[in-house]
């Protein structure tokens, strides 16, 4: 009777590949942060053309509640259709080049896990044949195949 491994053994296993993998996570961690700091920029940009446009310090600008700022700022990009399609454009650049860098960083990542989990299956799988090849040259199958009169 062969014995099926637990949910005890698939836990270690899962723990084991995931500990295997830190620099995977630290990677995508990476590419995660980057992404959202990226992002940031042309934001931060936006807030100093209004600065500019304003012809105010920044701030000035960016007293008061945050509905207050959004608002100012907003109203200020719409005054100037130029600066506002340029802000847009800038967000959106970097939101779908940062999206397209983190799928990248995703993608080699699971790719990496792949190779790694097929290596460690075939590993398993030359420990089991070995196993195989001792239980048949084992003494309780020589005496059957004996029994039977197949063993050479």
């Amino acid at each position: 009777m062969q014995h099926t491994p637990g949910l005890k053994a698939a836990l270690k296993r899962g723990a084991l590949i995931a500990a295997a993998n830190w620099p995977l996570v630290i990677v995508g961690f990476v590419a995660d942060s980057s992404v959202k700091l990226l992002l940031a920029v042309p934001i931060a940009g936006g807030a100093f053309l209004v600065a500019l446009l304003l012809d105010t310090p920044l701030t000035d600008l960016l007293r008061g509640d945050v509905r207050g700022i959004v608002t100012s700022i907003v109203a200020a990009l719409m005054a100037s259709p130029t600066a506002l399609a340029a802000f847009i454009a800038s967000t959106t650049l970097v939101f779908v080049m940062g999206s397209m860098l983190q799928f990248i960083v995703v993608a080699v990542t699971l790719v990496g896990i792949y190779y790694q989990l097929r290596s460690s299956q075939s590993a398993n799988a030359f420990t089991q044949l070995g196993a195989l090849v001792d239980e048949w040259q084992g003494e309780r199958l020589i005496r059957k195949r004996m029994a039977l009169g197949s063993h050479p």
